[in-house]
């Protein structure tokens, strides 16, 4: 749903324009964005989410906002034209006798509200919500009127660059054109997959992006229902049978490239699951092109300059690992030089390589080709994965009659490699001797370089993080262009932890070692952990604090903190950087009447945010609409003497006990006998004489959390 007609979206242009200069000088630029788009690109800048964004532009308007629409009036909703609906964004989901209360994402249309009034011959109240609700509803509501009244279907159009420009009504015979089309579109954002997945009574189309997946559209249930089977009879699949699981094959070529397409078809609850994974073979691999450190790069070309052994590549799914290694052996890849490839599937085709597709029912394993190979007189052989003993067995012993052999392994770090050879069955001797190295990779999102902004005091709650772990802060943060469709990321670059065999480690390796302790101190400093290495990213402004976190998950701070003998956060505050808030900061509840106290400044200068409850009342209904609550402060206050001090206390715990979040009590000053006896009464909370510093009581609050 391109804007082909920018007047009808000029309202917005001007909202913005006036109220966010800063978004985009030219309102032009924004031609080519969908309404949807348009809210995530404005909801990003302004660091808002959707939802937020829609309180922000119903107060400009003064229209009520709808944070979650439940039910929509579908006698109404039928009077409106499908196209207009999706166009607008608008959908009515209450009625009377005198008018119909219609939600939009579009209240900047000053003619919608005629419009509207036209359709339904009533007054119409405007609300606002957020996109990505409305589209549901009527993906859904249109799905459920094409089964009952079997209407046609839906039309769908998208430009050259595959971008989508309307939908209305589809046709059988125009449903290969639309199939394309999404593909298409997928390419043209060099997406790495495709998912169609039904959701709510109606099919939802998502890109995976730079690793991460974006909701492109959603589609009426029986037109997504055709787009399948169209996959399926074009990819080698059964298009009559819904039942089973199947996997297909396509090719696709578009302005000279060529991808192979790989399916994989679920079925599930409420229909089937399509995930498309696009390969391009135009690729060109280069060792160079992968963006390591040069540390990196001299460690994995001392690998392939070896004429025999094992080297290992790790890491999970869609980690990178297979460009690792087709990189590799293009970089030995030479006339003089044999080299045969045993994988499952044959990703990416390489002139000069001989490469071998698994075919388990055919009965050609991985152990049964590698027999095969190893008669083929090769000089390099892949291994696709090592999954099996046999599969274990006959590559170690490859590696020890001549031959490099590169595998990939799964394990969650490098050092893990060993004790997983070793449960295979492999050799503790065989293996000390044979291996040569491990590389364990992640990929991360890079910063895109023409918007990404230095980062500037006040920090962020994730850059204050780091810089309590590192000691060293971030240099550039995420901002967001047209460029990195509003992300603030374009493409990626692998993190790796690298380490090759040594005398030390090779002897534990013989004596069978799996601890992992004494295996990671053998390899000692000749291995920096990925963690410190996607920390060198940060500081150097390749990424940003968050993404490194979101694919390493604690381990980024506990090894960071042990490398650079940093404070490594809670687990509560690392926690807290998940939520979809781009704040993502932790909450206190101060229960005191005096919360202008300076001492209360300063927890909020330190990244927190801050709740205030003057009853026990008030503080239960604040812990249960805010959940990202981590502690809780109650100020005694100075005109009760002990006694009634104790059953305030006593009141608070009945009204916050549930929670189980820790607390700290503010004891007013002179009142040193009333700790000791809060402690009798059974509170176990931390207890503070006042008069106590900012600082200080921020200090308290990082001790508890």
């Amino acid at each position: 749903m391109v804007i082909t007609n920018s007047c009808q979206y000029e309202g917005f242009f001007e909202y913005v324009k006036k109220y966010h200069s800063e978004f985009l000088n030219d309102s032009s630029d924004l031609s080519g964005l969908s309404l949807s788009e348009l809210w995530k690109a404005l909801a990003e800048q302004l660091h808002e989410t959707s939802s937020s964004l829609a309180q922000i532009i119903g107060g400009h308007l003064q229209l009520k906002v709808m944070e979650n629409i439940e039910d929509i009036d579908k006698d109404y909703l039928s009077k409106i034209p499908h196209k207009f609906a999706l166009t607008n964004l608008v959908i009515p989901i209450l009625s009377d006798k005198e008018s119909v209360v219609f939600v939009t994402s579009n209240p900047f249309n000053k003619e919608l509200e005629a419009q509207l009034k036209f359709s339904v011959s009533k007054n119409v109240e405007i609300r606002v919500a957020p996109p990505e609700q409305i589209e549901l509803h009527i993906a859904r509501f249109y799905s459920e009127s094409f089964r009952t009244k079997l209407q046609p279907l839906g039309k769908l159009w998208l430009d050259k660059d595959g971008q989508l420009l309307n939908i209305g009504t589809v046709e059988s015979r125009e449903i290969p054109t639309l199939a394309r089309q999404i593909l298409v579109k997928a390419m043209y954002q060099n997406a790495s997959d495709l998912h169609l997945q039904p959701l709510s009574g109606t099919y939802v189309v998502r890109f995976r992006v730079d690793g991460v997946l974006h909701r492109v559209l959603a589609l009426p249930y029986l037109v997504a229902e055709d787009i399948i089977r169209y996959f399926k009879s074009k990819s080698g699949m059964d298009p009559t049978n819904e039942m089973i699981t199947q996997d297909g094959q396509m090719t696709v070529s578009l302005d000279n490239r060529n991808f192979n397409l790989r399916l994989s078809l679920l079925p599930v609850k409420d229909g089937q699951r399509l995930v498309i994974r696009f390969l391009d073979q135009g690729r060109v691999y280069s060792i160079n092109g992968l963006g390591l450190s040069l540390h990196d790069l001299h460690a994995l070309q001392g690998f392939v300059s070896e004429s025999s052994g094992l080297v290992l590549v790790t890491g999970p799914t869609g980690s990178g690992k297979t460009t690792t290694l087709y990189t590799l052996l293009s970089e030995i890849n030479r006339e003089d030089i044999s080299i045969i490839t045993v994988e499952n599937p044959v990703e990416y085709e390489i002139p000069g390589i001989s490469q071998t597709q698994v075919n388990f029912k055919t009965g050609l394993t991985f152990a049964e080709a590698l027999r095969s190979i190893l008669r083929q007189d090769p000089e390099v052989i892949l291994i696709g994965e090592i999954r099996d003993k046999e599969t274990a067995k006959i590559a170690m012993q490859a590696a020890l009659t001549g031959h490099l052999v590169l595998a990939t392994l799964h394990t969650n770090d490098a050092i893990t490699c060993i004790p997983r050879m070793l449960d295979l069955g492999v050799s503790s001797a065989v293996l000390a001797d044979a291996f040569k190295g491990v590389v364990s990779q992640r990929l991360l999102r890079k910063l895109c370089v023409k918007c990404r902004v230095p980062v500037e005091e006040p920090l962020s709650f994730e850059e204050s993080l780091f810089f309590r772990t590192t000691h060293v802060k971030p240099s550039f943060r995420a901002k967001g262009c047209l460029n990195c469709k509003f992300t603030g990321f374009s493409g990626r670059a692998p993190i790796l932890e690298v380490f090759e065999n040594n005398h030390e480690l090779a002897q534990l390796i013989s004596t069978g070692q799996k601890d992992i302790s004494s295996l990671r101190n053998a390899v000692g400093n000749n291995m920096m952990p990925i963690s410190v290495a996607a920390s060198k990213q940060i500081i150097s402004g390749e990424t940003t604090v968050f993404e490194a976190a979101r694919i390493l998950g604690f381990k980024f701070w506990s090894e960071c903190a042990e490398y650079y003998q940093g404070d490594a956060p809670s687990s509560v505050e690392v926690n807290s950087l998940w939520k979809n808030n781009v704040k993502s900061q932790l909450g206190v509840l101060i229960i005191s009447d005096n919360l202008e106290n300076h001492m209360y400044h300063q927890l909020s200068n330190a990244w927190f945010d801050i709740f205030n409850a003057q009853s026990p009342e008030e503080a239960h209904k604040m812990l249960k609409e805010h959940s990202d609550i981590a502690l809780v402060i109650l100020e005694l206050p100075v005109d009760l003497n002990d006694k009634q001090q104790v059953k305030l206390v006593e009141q608070y715990r009945v009204a916050m006990a549930w929670s189980q979040l820790p607390a700290i009590v503010l004891i007013p000053q002179g009142r040193e006998k009333l700790a000791e006896l809060l402690k009798t009464s059974g509170t176990t909370s931390l207890c503070l004489s006042l008069p106590i510093s900012g600082i200080e009581l921020s200090q308290q609050v990082i001790a508890q959390l």
